[in-house]
C-alpha cells in the first residue's frame, strides 16, 4: 500500500511540472515542440540517473525508487504527446521539423540517458570513499 501513496504522490508534482514546462513560452518557432522536447529528454536524463543511482547504492528506498520513476517520471514525461506531436507536424506539412523532432527527441535522449547513467557512477565513487573513511576512523 506504501507504494501506491508514493507513486501517486510523486506523480502530483511530476504532473504539475510538466504542465508547467508545457506551457512556457520559448522564443522559438511555433510550428516544432521544444517544450516537448525538453521535458523528454530531461525525463530521460532523471530515469537513467536514478535506476542508475539505485544499483550504485546499497541503500535505496524500493518505494521511493517507485515514487521517483514510476510517479514522478512516468507523469513527467509523454511519449504520447511526442507522437502527437510528431503527427502534427507531418499533417501540417512541416516535414523537415518533424524529421528533426523525432531524430531529436530519440538521439538527445539516448545522450541523456547515457550522461545520467555515468553521472550516477560519480556517487558510486563517492560513497565508496565515504565507506572507507568511515572504516579507517573505527
Amino acid at each position: 500500500m506504501k507504494k501506491y501513496l508514493y507513486i501517486g504522490a510523486f506523480g502530483f508534482f511530476g504532473s504539475m511540472l510538466r504542465f508547467a514546462i508545457k506551457n512556457i513560452q520559448f522564443r522559438h518557432s511555433s510550428v516544432f515542440p521544444i517544450n516537448t522536447l525538453i521535458i523528454n529528454i530531461t525525463g530521460s536524463f532523471a530515469l537513467a540517473f536514478v535506476f542508475a543511482l539505485a544499483l550504485n547504492l546499497k541503500k535505496f528506498d524500493e518505494n521511493l525508487k517507485l515514487g521517483i520513476t514510476t510517479g514522478f517520471i512516468g507523469t513527467y514525461t509523454t511519449f504520447a504527446t511526442f507522437c502527437k506531436d510528431a503527427f502534427g507536424l507531418i499533417e501540417k506539412g512541416h516535414y523537415n521539423y518533424a524529421i528533426m523532432y523525432i531524430l531529436f527527441s530519440i538521439g538527445i535522449s539516448m545522450l541523456a540517458i547515457i550522461l545520467g547513467i555515468n553521472f550516477a557512477e560519480r556517487f558510486k565513487v563517492k560513497e565508496d570513499e565515504d565507506e572507507e573513511d568511515i572504516t579507517a576512523e573505527l
